[in-house]
C-alpha cells in the first residue's frame, strides 16, 4: 500500500499527480493531463478529468474506450458564502492519494480544501462476495449545497456519500457512479449508485441499483455504533454492497462484496485528517465532507455558509 500528500492550488493540478502516483503503484497509465488508468492485472479503463467552468470545479472518473460504465463518478468543489448567483468556490490546498493492490486494487483521492473541508473520489475493485467477473467501482462523496431564497434545508443524510444508492442525493444519475458485476443471473451488469425515486422504500427499486453506502441503512448501524474510544482503537466498517432484485411489491438483495481499501468510520471521537494504528498498519481518516455537530444547515438567500457530514467519515490504509 502507498500514500502521498501533495500541495495543490487548483483542482486541475490533481490528474497529473494521480498519473505519476498510479504508475508507481503498478497501474497502467496513459497520459498525464487527463490520465487513463487500468488496474494491475487488467480490466475496464477509466479516465480522470478535471475542469473549471464558471463556479463548477469538478473532478471525475469516466470509462475510457468502452460503454460498460453507463455513468461517471464526479465531485464538485464546495460552494459557500455567496449570493444566489455568485457562490464563493473553495480552492483545494492539498490532495491525499491512497493505493493498494491487495486484496484488490484501488485508488482513492481525498481533496482537502481547508481544515475540516473535503471531497472523496474513488476508483477500485470489489472484494467479491460471490462468483462474477468485473468488480470495478467508481464513486464520489460531496455535500449537498444549494442557493435558495427559501432557506432550503441541507441535511447530512441528503448529501452524496461513497457507494450510496438509496435515493437521488445531490448528483444527477449521469454522475452518481456505479460498479460492474457481470454474471448470467444479473440482468444489469453496470449497477448505479442512484435510485430514480425521491425516497424509495424497498418496493421502489427498479433493479439497476447497487446500495450499501451511508444512508442506505444496511451498514449504517455499524457506523453509528462503531465507537470504542475507551479501548484506544477505532472500529472500521467495510461498505458491503448489494444488488437490488425487485419482486412483486418488494425487493431482494444479492451480496456483491465491499470496495477494497476504504472503510466507513465514526468521527465523533476523532479530529479531521488524523491517523491511528491497528497492528502494524496505519490508517488515515477524514470526514465525508466536514465534521460538524449539526445535522441540518440552511441557506439564507444564497449559498450555505458551511457543510456538515455529522460524524460520518472514511478511513484509508496508509502503510
Amino acid at each position: 500500500m502507498a500514500y502521498q500528500e501533495s500541495i495543490v492550488s487548483a483542482i486541475t493540478d490533481i490528474p497529473a499527480l494521480v498519473a505519476t502516483f498510479a504508475a508507481s503503484e503498478g497501474w497502467t497509465v496513459s497520459g498525464t493531463t487527463s490520465p487513463i488508468l487500468t488496474r494491475p492485472g487488467g480490466g475496464l479503463s477509466f479516465q480522470l478529468t478535471a475542469g473549471i467552468s464558471g463556479s463548477d470545479h469538478t473532478l471525475q472518473w469516466a470509462e475510457s474506450g468502452g460503454s460498460t460504465a453507463t455513468n461517471n463518478a464526479r465531485v464538485t468543489s464546495p460552494k459557500l458564502n455567496g449570493t444566489a448567483g455568485s457562490p464563493a468556490v473553495s480552492i483545494p490546498s492539498k490532495v491525499h492519494l491512497f493505493a493498494d493492490t491487495d486484496p484488490e486494487p484501488f485508488m482513492a483521492i481525498v481533496i482537502e480544501y481547508a481544515f475540516n473541508s473535503y471531497r472523496h473520489l474513488y476508483l477500485g475493485n470489489l472484494v467479491k462476495a460471490s462468483n462474477f467477473t468485473g468488480g470495478e467501482v467508481i464513486s464520489g462523496a460531496q455535500a449537498f449545497n444549494s442557493a435558495s431564497s427559501s432557506h432550503y434545508p441541507m441535511s447530512y443524510r441528503s448529501s452524496e456519500y461513497l457507494f450510496s444508492g438509496h435515493w437521488k442525493g445531490v448528483l444527477a444519475e449521469a454522475n452518481s457512479g456505479g460498479l460492474y458485476a457481470a454474471h448470467a443471473n444479473n440482468p444489469t451488469a453496470w449497477r448505479k449508485f442512484f435510485c430514480d425515486a425521491s425516497y424509495p422504500f424497498y418496493g421502489n427499486f427498479d433493479g439497476t441499483e447497487a446500495i450499501g453506502g451511508f444512508g442506505d441503512d444496511v451498514n449504517d448501524g455499524y457506523l453509528a455504533r462503531g465507537r470504542s474510544a475507551f479501548a484506544g482503537v477505532q472500529i472500521l466498517t467495510p461498505v458491503n454492497l448489494y444488488a437490488t432484485m425487485p419482486i412483486s411489491g418488494d425487493t431482494l438483495f444479492a451480496p456483491l462484496g465491499h470496495p477494497a481499501g476504504v472503510r466507513m468510520i465514526n468521527m465523533a471521537d476523532l479530529e479531521p485528517g488524523g491517523e491511528f494504528e491497528i497492528g502494524s498498519q496505519t490508517w488515515k481518516y477524514f470526514p465525508a465532507f466536514a465534521k460538524g455537530a449539526t445535522t441540518v444547515a440552511r441557506s439564507s438567500a444564497g449559498w450555505g455558509v458551511s457543510e456538515s457530514s455529522y460524524n460520518v467519515g472514511y478511513a484509508y490504509p496508509k502503510d
